[in-house]
Parts: structure tokens; sequence; C-alpha cells
């Protein structure tokens, strides 16, 4: 993680959304570590694999974190993670997941929990 503390969000957000989206073995919830999912990136990784990745690097950064679960079905059970900085007054969606998503760019979700904040 030390050489991406340099990136700016919007490189870390590029370079993590370059990662091939890969979901987990059925039935089994992976989480990588960030060092794993930057050695190992052509094998993938999920949204919960990105947000930790995230997360990482806004620590090492020093910038304030935290990562949400997020529905948009309509039993409201949540699906999806991501982890939102904090720069300057502004939290700031950091969703590399899926190749639609752009920085910065808050979707509109029916549900919403913070999960974890550094």
């Amino acid at each position: 993680m030390a050489d991406l503390v340099s990136l700016t969000p919007p490189e870390l957000f590029a370079f993590v959304q370059a990662i091939p989206y890969r979901r987990d073995p059925p039935g089994v919830e992976l989480v990588q570590r960030p060092l794993f999912l930057r050695m190992e990136a052509a094998r993938g990784a999920d949204c919960d694999d990105r947000a930790t990745a995230v997360a990482a690097w806004a620590i090492a950064s020093r910038y304030p974190w935290r990562v949400v679960a997020v529905s948009r079905r309509p039993d409201l059970r949540l699906h999806h993670v991501f982890t939102e900085v904090k720069l300057g007054d502004t939290w700031v969606p950091i969703d590399p997941t899926y190749p639609t998503s752009s920085y910065g760019r808050p979707e509109n979700w029916s549900a919403r929990k913070t999960l974890a904040e550094g």
C-alpha cells in the first residue's frame, strides 16, 4: 500500500476500478487483504475487497473514512459495500466496483448502514 498512498483519491479510484470484478465462491464470503489484492489484482475482487483497499488507503493517507452497506432491493436487504472518504467537509463516495461507476458520484440507495469508520 505504501506506493499507493501517493495517489490522489481519483487516481486510487481508477486503480481499484481497473481490477477485474470477481464474485466470491457460492456460500463463502472472502475479504482479501489490501496487499494481497494489489499483488494478485489479476485474480479479481468484489465490492468488499475494494472497500477494504480504499479504507486501507484512507487510513495510510490519514483521511477519515467509513464503509457503508447499501441496497436497492425492494426488501431493503443490504447487498453492496463501498467506502466514503472525508475530503475537507464532504464525504466522497469511492465505489470503484462497477465499470459504470464514476469517482465521487453518489448513487440513490433505498437503504444504507455504516459498518465501520475511522
